[in-house]
């Protein structure tokens, strides 16, 4: 609870110098999404709000391979190494998205 509190405070705190749709790849959390999303729109209207969203669901892409490969490799290769696999997946995955979303 005190991570997800922690996200949601420093996301929100930064979130006009990331812009809308870094935020919504950094809010992988639902509940830190409804917040952010009711704030941007509050404060810079709807089409923030839509780039937020959109941020988001592209965040969800590099939390599901985070998962997936964490739940494939915990049982095989250890804490450490299933952890640090998982991370560097997601993270390619992320910088992915990232790098088609800029071109786009």
């Amino acid at each position: 609870m005190l991570t997800a509190a922690f996200l949601v405070v420093f996301v929100t705190r930064f979130s006009s110098l990331l812009g809308p749709t870094l935020s919504g790849m950094l809010a992988m959390f639902p509940v830190m999404l409804a917040i952010l999303v009711v704030f941007s729109q509050r404060e810079s209207g709807p089409g923030t709000a839509i780039k937020l969203i959109r941020g988001a669901i592209l965040g969800y892409y590099a939390f599901a391979a985070f998962c997936l490969v964490l739940s494939l490799t915990l049982p095989e290769i250890g804490v450490v190494g299933a952890f640090s696999s998982s991370l560097a997946c997601a993270a390619v995955v992320q910088l992915g998205l990232r790098m088609r979303a800029l071109r786009a």
